[in-house]
């Protein structure tokens, strides 16, 4: 029954997306102009009303930062309003937080670096937990009680049977994480920007604007769906567009209130830029003589949670070692992860090592070889005095050492992954190699993906947050974006 379920919400979508009503993009837009007339290191001109004649410009100051907007009103060649972003305290003026799904932060780094947003203070890398999947980290960014699963389709853990939440999602049902959001698209046209982003991401952008235009609030909160479309389909290309569409709409703000206004930008978490391929991992389980299922009732069973094509799977078996071991066999599987005891085992080609937690501390243990190449982390913990005399360091040591690894903060986000992340929590966990995914094959019937996300990694992990506010840390855990956007909110001294 759940099969044909989910066979019937993609039908159900097929038939929106060829002919249904309801399946357009809203055909709002934004009006600022796409380009600039004239631009280079010390000016940036704009026609905002299309005449002919430039009527809007961004000026850098003496550090080269594009700080200062001025206005020809009357068109004669002579700017006679002049406005300095800087000087408007955060105190002062609306705070708008854009949550982008799946924006990578060594890409946005590197725009930038190359002053197309200046404006914003230098880029922060936030690290997600894991699993690396949008549901799971916009309930830990916006600090409310965890998704039931990591997927729409899951196995609820407390019924014992597979749940999927896709046809309450249609129904109108929002998550937790999207309650107190400003705008949101809804599920149904979320799926329909996978199909089609650059009308939806085109759309949200002006419902982003609307929805701030119309709060009335301090700070606006709006979460644009249809980045992760853009990110999925076209790759890099979907990522130039996303960046030029933000500095769109964060002109036509600056322009239209005269400079005041903060523009704050927080992604969930990274995507990889690489072309995958599905692999079907329920081939393998048959081989080595398990059973894939949609209950657990015997020991052979196994159930798989499936659904967009990502980085990460999640397997529920009452074998989680053999399990583990038989999948990360696989060339597509890069880490199996799995519970024994009152430790999380870490497998890998390099080896396999276990994450222990003791009095909110933590430490990295390699059993055999050196998976995730940890052992260096470890050793440089240890001559800088931060671990204890049994290798336990606190979860912000693990962090500040780790956040520009290959495998960034391993030690909390692994252990935080299977003790409560979720409701339903797997035995086993995936991280996939970049250029392999697994989730269901009928989604290949509607996009062909040129990136994905979900993994452990460093390029999955890493999200970005930007901000116009005053500078905060340069690199931050996702439960810490928010409280570090709104520490800004105090009084100026």
């Amino acid at each position: 029954m759940r099969s044909l379920a989910y066979l019937g919400v993609l039908v159900l979508v097929s038939v929106l997306v060829t002919g249904g009503t309801g399946c357009s993009a809203p055909g709002v837009r934004l009006t600022f102009p796409q380009r600039p007339v004239e631009t280079d290191s010390k000016q940036r001109s704009y026609d905002v009303n299309a005449d002919g004649m430039i009527d809007f410009a961004m000026i850098a100051d003496e550090q080269g930062r594009f700080d200062v907007i001025v206005y020809d009103d009357d068109e004669d060649g002579e700017f006679n309003r002049t406005y300095r972003l800087s000087e408007y305290a955060d105190t002062e003026v609306p705070h708008l937080i854009l949550l982008l799904d799946s924006i990578p932060f060594e890409p946005t780094r590197q725009r930038f670096e190359q002053d197309r947003w200046s404006f914003f203070e230098a880029p922060t890398k936030v690290i997600a937990p894991f699993p690396s999947m949008s549901g799971v980290i916009f309930s830990v960014i916006m600090g409310v009680a965890p998704m039931d699963g990591a997927n729409n389709r899951y196995f609820d853990t407390r019924t014992g049977r597979q749940r999927d939440a896709i046809w309450a999602r249609i129904w109108g049902y929002t998550n937790p994480w999207q309650r107190d959001l400003d705008y949101h698209a809804s599920y149904i046209h979320n799926g329909l920007a996978f199909l089609h982003p650059r009308p939806w991401f085109a759309a949200e952008l002006a419902l982003a604007k609307k929805a701030f235009d119309t709060s009335g609030k301090r700070e606006t909160i709006v979460y644009i769906a249809s980045t992760s479309g853009m990110m999925s389909k076209y790759g890099a290309q979907g990522l130039k567009e996303i960046f030029d569409g933000v500095e769109r709409l964060s002109l036509q703000l600056l322009y239209e209130r005269n400079g005041a206004v903060k523009i704050s930008i927080l992604s969930d978490h990274g995507h990889n830029l690489i072309a995958p391929e599905r692999i079907d991992l329920e081939p393998t389980l048959r081989e080595a003589g398990f059973t894939p299922s949609s209950s657990i009732r015997t020991d052979e069973d196994v159930v798989i949670d499936l659904d967009g094509l990502v980085n990460y799977a999640g397997l529920h078996t009452r074998r989680p070692r053999e399990v583990a071991e038989v999948l990360a066999g696989l060339d597509a599987v890069e880490v199996a992860m799995f519970v024994e005891g009152e430790r999380v085992v870490v497998l890998t080609a390099a080896g396999e090592g276990y994450v222990e937690r003791h009095g909110g501390r933590l430490r990295f243990v390699s059993t055999a070889g050196n998976p995730l190449d940890y052992q260096r982390v470890v050793d440089e913990l240890r001559r800088s005095g931060h671990l204890d005399e049994n290798g336990f360091a606190s979860p912000e040591e693990w962090f500040k050492a780790t956040v520009d690894h290959e495998w960034p903060n391993v030690p909390p986000r692994v252990w935080d992954a299977f003790h409560g992340v979720v409701v339903s929590t797997p035995d086993v966990m995936l991280s996939m190699r970049d250029g392999w995914c697994v989730g269901d094959k009928r989604f290949e019937r509607y996009i062909d993906m040129l990136s994905t996300h979900g993994g452990l990694n460093q390029v999955n992990s890493a999200a970005v947050l930007l901000t116009m506010r005053r500078e905060v840390a340069p690199a931050l855990r996702s439960r810490d974006a928010l409280p570090a956007l709104r520490a800004n909110d105090a009084p100026l001294p």
